[in-house]
């Protein structure tokens, strides 16, 4: 479910990518088309306008370029749906960031992921397995002693009713006795043992290792989330910054103090910083994700609900 989760974001943004392209390209046009009125009009010179034209035709490489790994990135969605067993995905949008809580302790998470992780179960179950087997084959290389009897009767057989009441008679035999054996080949009892033994020590060592590397992709997880927390922190400053220059823009243009172009640029600066936020969101989501995972509580995690998988949704990009 994460893998198909991650293959729809991928997609989402594989998709936004081209939306901004495009945009961009669209904006480069209608500034060339203002700069080829501006040169045949003898108002400006046509280096600028040859400047246009070579930026519209890298612009058209990148959008190519996009539009090819969009096809790749809806296959890859589209295997990784069907790859899942229930269909859905862990969420439809990604999450909004927020810090983690920076008072937990990473031990203590790891305590509680190895009583809810299946793994871990697993190998606590294989180690219980182990000693039972080795408990098991002591026992039969131990010293045994066992109590046996026998009973005779004299005479004919007649019958289980009067053997019956024979034995309370004189007409009969007991024999009572004791077998001990003891196993004198010390070499034979480590050749039945060392197997088992074996076993046991390996059944320990994977679930200690299993037990570190919890703790390693908890603490890997954590970390990496906040990272991308501060990250998209830091993004949302600068997103609100470009934005402000939009509407600082916008106005002037109205006025008539810039040209289309200029206010185009501040367009595609606003566009490209909510590409990058956007990134940073679905970074933020997956990371989450795993470090719940890690913890063995991504099923049950608060906030999580499964969605089937559709189009991706609106996130505010700049259209206009």
């Amino acid at each position: 479910m994460l893998r198909a989760t991650e293959a729809y974001f991928n997609l989402l943004l594989a998709r936004r990518q081209c939306d901004v392209r495009s945009a961009g390209l669209r904006n480069l046009n209608a500034s060339k088309s203002t700069m080829e009125r501006l040169v045949q009009g003898k108002f400006d010179n046509a280096e600028k306008l040859l400047q246009y034209q070579s930026r519209i035709v890298e612009m058209e490489n990148k959008l190519y370029n996009d539009e090819t790994s969009l096809l790749e990135k809806t296959a890859q969605f589209e295997a990784g749906i069907s790859a899942t067993a229930s269909g859905v995905l862990l969420a439809g949008v990604p999450l909004e960031p927020s810090p983690l809580d920076s008072t937990i302790l990473i031990d203590s998470l790891a305590a509680a992921a190895c009583s809810l992780r299946p793994d871990y179960r697993i190998a606590m179950e294989n180690v219980h397995k182990a000693e039972l087997n080795l408990t098991m084959k002591r026992s039969s290389t131990l010293p045994d002693l066992q109590l046996v009897s026998d009973y005779y009767s004299y005479g004919s057989d007649p019958g289980f009713g009067a053997t019956f009441q024979k034995m309370f008679s004189d007409d009969h035999s007991w024999s009572v006795g004791a077998k001990f054996s003891m196993p004198l080949d010390r070499s034979y009892r480590m050749t039945q043992l060392r197997p088992a033994m074996i076993a046991l020590e390996q059944a320990r060592y994977n679930l200690e290792s299993l037990r570190r590397k919890i703790m390693q992709e908890i603490l890997t997880s954590y970390n990496k989330t906040q990272l991308i927390y501060k990250q998209y922190e830091a993004g949302e400053g600068s997103l609100g910054l470009v934005r402000g220059n939009l509407d600082e823009a916008r106005k002037l243009h109205d006025g008539g103090f810039i040209p289309d172009e200029k206010l185009f640029e501040h367009q595609d600066n606003v566009r490209e910083q909510e590409l990058r936020q956007l990134s940073l969101r679905v970074q933020y989501t997956l990371s989450w994700y795993r470090f719940m995972k890690s913890r063995g509580m991504l099923a049950g995690a608060a906030g999580i609900s499964p969605v089937s998988g559709g189009n991706p949704p609106a996130t505010g990009i700049i259209t206009k």
